[in-house]
């Protein structure tokens, strides 16, 4: 009997993803977030450019991972203390408001950003999969954490 090869994805959950994540996405039969590796400060793990018409604008996710002695993501907490989500979403509506959909998916976003969040990576995979959703991807998910 031969075998029927796999093709296996594993990504690190960022912040509001680049389509390339979702095209690996749809690659794969089966996807693995890497949620238990190294959080990189200056990495993609809490935030994204967005294209304005000046240049690119950062939209950053605030955590605490100062003292922390190189903690993974999957324990990345974010700091709660400033009104990030709101002026995020204020940030897009000002330069994505005339854009197609705009007005649909900007609410829709805006309803997972506000919640209150605890950690970083419950945020991310939760942005992702209703991006996933979105695109219409339906793949197995799995958590490196939680694999042998």
């Amino acid at each position: 009997m031969a075998e029927t090869k796999k093709t296996l994805v594993v990504l690190q959950p960022s912040y509001l993803p680049w389509i390339g994540y979702f095209n690996q996405m749809c690659r794969s039969d089966i996807f693995v977030y890497y949620d238990d590796v190294q959080y990189d400060k200056h990495g993609w793990r809490n935030r994204n450019q967005i294209k304005t018409p000046t240049g690119t604008r950062w939209l950053t996710v605030p955590v605490r991972h100062h003292g922390l002695n190189h903690p993974p993501i999957n324990e990345i907490r974010i700091e709660s203390s400033s009104p990030w989500a709101r002026k995020q979403i204020g940030t897009l509506r000002q330069f994505y408001s005339e854009a197609p959909h705009a007005k649909r998916y900007l609410l829709e976003l805006e309803a997972i950003l506000e919640k209150p969040w605890e950690r970083l990576v419950d945020l991310n995979i939760a942005v992702i999969a209703w991006l996933a959703q979105a695109f219409r991807i339906e793949r197995p998910l799995y958590f490196s954490s939680s694999l042998d």
